[in-house]
């Protein structure tokens, strides 16, 4: 019997999840070094593998579903340059202000749905845990801070 191709769609959801709250729990535990490694950092690099696979099992599942609707305004491609570009300068402005985790969210999510509009909840999940896993590996591994933004 054949599973439905949402049926991979729900459970790279459910994993994409469980990998969220694996990585939160995780950074609440001493993380240690490479070379001495604390209590949270087996966790944490399991909680990132088995995003990174739940996203590939998502897209797969997703892209094999819309594989027919692949078709894009040709008034919009020629768009695109100019609104990456109007983008990019607006995150520059604004990152101080609004904050890295809430604008970098923003502007994945609006990149990709330039791109395939009618892939929402894809593009979602995939701003929402790039931002996430972009956020711990800068600020925990890297100890770069990030701006939090005045209002937030």
């Amino acid at each position: 019997m054949k599973r439905p191709k949402s049926a991979g769609i729900l459970v790279g959801m459910f994993f994409m999840g469980l990998s969220f709250l694996i990585i939160i729990g995780a950074t609440r535990v001493p993380m240690g070094t490479f070379h001495r490694p604390g209590p949270g950092l087996f966790p944490l690099l399991v909680g990132i593998i088995l995003g990174i696979l739940s996203v590939f099992l998502f897209t797969a599942s997703y892209s094999s579903e819309l594989q027919s609707e692949n078709k894009t305004n040709r008034k919009i491609q020629r768009l695109i340059p100019v609104f990456t570009i109007m983008a990019i300068l607006g995150y520059a402005l604004l990152l101080e202000l609004i904050g890295y985790i809430i604008l970098t969210f923003l502007l994945i999510l609006s990149f990709g749905l330039l791109q395939e509009p009618k892939k929402k909840i894809f593009f979602i999940f995939l701003s929402f845990f790039t931002t996430i896993l972009s956020y711990i590996i800068f600020s925990y591994f890297l100890g770069i801070p990030l701006p939090r933004g005045k209002y937030f």
